[in-house]
């Protein structure tokens, strides 16, 4: 699905959506600037459109569960690391698979 976006300023909110290219941001509890929000999506759909292409694309790309294992991997690799701790399961790279989106 290709949907824009209307999102918070608020917690991982900002990295998933850029404001303005993959849906709009808004501040915190604040009704009106919502409101103006989905009015802007609603009397323009070509721009709704191209945000919801775009917010699809970056999912796809940046927001997969592969990059998601990867990131919890890297985490355990790096405290592993701080901790001179030795574990094979995070030393070295083959852990890691790639896959074609």
């Amino acid at each position: 699905m290709e949907r824009p976006m209307i999102a918070t300023r608020a917690g991982g909110m900002p990295e998933v959506v850029i404001d303005g290219e993959t849906g709009l941001l808004v501040p915190v509890r604040d009704p009106q600037a919502l409101a103006a929000a989905i009015l802007r999506l609603m009397d323009d759909p070509d721009y709704a459109r191209a945000l919801g292409r775009a917010g699809r694309a970056r999912m796809l790309e940046q927001h997969t569960i592969q990059r998601t294992i990867d990131g919890v991997i890297d985490a355990y690799r790096e405290v592993a690391r701080e901790r001179s701790l030795r574990w094979p399961a995070f030393e070295g790279g083959h852990t890691r698979r790639t896959h074609a989106a």
